[in-house]
């Protein structure tokens, strides 16, 4: 049954999971060029595999197969119901190959820099995945996450033991997200979050997913981006293009795509 107000259940729980998206078929197209994509010479230096991730390849938009299925006036209309109209797409996507890492917020970046600016109230970045296998307790497949924690700020780090009391914490109020392959997940920057863990070998092969972000088009967003572009191994925004059909989507629909 959809939710008769699944914007208000994003802001009450810092996540949502919008079933079916994406169709069994469409789902199989996207991991038979995904696999691909890993396997190819062309694209080796595209492709970084920071701790506790197998691989991520950043920038979708050399994956043409994934971006037609992904960034569609679909997606958009869901956005626009969940973030509200005139979002602006951040220029931060990438897919994933057998991501496990552990708990974290997606601003700890900010926080590890020394800015806080991400507690404010009309900070709304949120990260957006499409999971391209079932999130199960025994192969992981997708996110575990603490509902309400992007209201929750990190133990204080000057606290003894902040870390593990922040592992503890999210060990104790976490769960696993429901959610199946072709699922559209969309949950706030701030959220306590980690890949659900594999506890047996999965029969469908490596775990996969795409990742974007979407924001309040804001002086939060415009900062987000700032900041990536300082950051040397986010490369590939040198030469970061958005692709003419996606620009035009993008005024068809009435959001943006950020530099």
């Amino acid at each position: 049954m959809r939710d008769a107000n699944p914007a208000l259940r994003l802001a009450r729980n810092g996540w949502i999971s919008i079933p079916n998206h994406l169709d069994g078929h469409e789902v199989a197209l996207m991991r038979q060029e995904i696999e691909a994509a890993f396997s190819a010479p062309a694209l080796q230096s595209q492709i970084v595999s920071p701790y506790g991730c197998g691989g991520i390849l950043l920038d979708l938009f050399c994956l043409p197969v994934v971006t037609s299925l992904l960034f569609t006036k679909r997606t958009m209309d869901r956005l626009a119901e969940l973030i509200g109209p005139g979002f602006v797409l951040l220029p931060e996507h990438a897919a994933h190959r057998d991501g496990f890492g552990g708990w974290h917020k997606d601003t700890d970046m900010f926080e590890h820099a020394g800015i806080h600016g991400h507690w404010s109230e009309d900070h709304a970045i949120y990260q957006c995945a499409v999971y391209l296998q079932d999130n199960t307790q025994a192969h992981g497949g997708g996110l575990s996450g603490v509902s309400g924690s992007h209201l929750m700020p990190k133990p204080e780090p000057h606290l003894a033991d902040a870390a593990r009391r922040y592992q503890l914490r999210c060990e104790h109020l976490g769960h696993r997200l429901e959610s199946s392959a072709g699922d559209l997940v969309v949950f706030h920057s701030r959220l306590d979050h980690r890949a659900t863990p594999r506890l047996q070998p999965a029969p469908y092969g490596a775990k996969l997913a795409v990742f974007f972000m979407a924001a309040r088009d804001n002086h939060h967003a415009a900062a987000y981006s700032e900041f990536i572009h300082r950051r040397p191994d986010y490369h590939y925004l040198q030469r970061y293009r958005v692709p003419a059909d996606l620009q035009r989507l993008a005024r068809a629909q009435g959001f943006r795509w950020g530099e």
